[in-house]
């Protein structure tokens, strides 16, 4: 919703794909992934855990830093 208003946001994908489901056309808003070679796979957890180690394994400062930055432009 963010994003289709045009609002800073910061989106954090796993097994999901930034490219098909990010914030398209919103220059206020930042995507936080990791470097999985599993990903995106679309899957629901991994081995059928239901739990995803690329969103597991984010850290807070991977999710923080683009929140403090955009707080540091205003």
């Amino acid at each position: 919703m963010a994003s289709a208003l045009k609002r800073p946001c910061v989106a954090l994908f796993g097994p999901s794909s930034e490219i098909a489901w990010g914030p398209w056309f919103n220059a206020d808003a930042r995507v936080v992934t990791q470097s999985y070679s599993c990903r995106p796979c679309n899957l629901d957890g991994c081995g059928g855990s239901k739990v995803s180690d690329c969103l597991t394994t984010l850290t807070v400062e991977a999710v923080l830093r683009p929140v403090l930055e955009r707080m540091g432009e205003e």
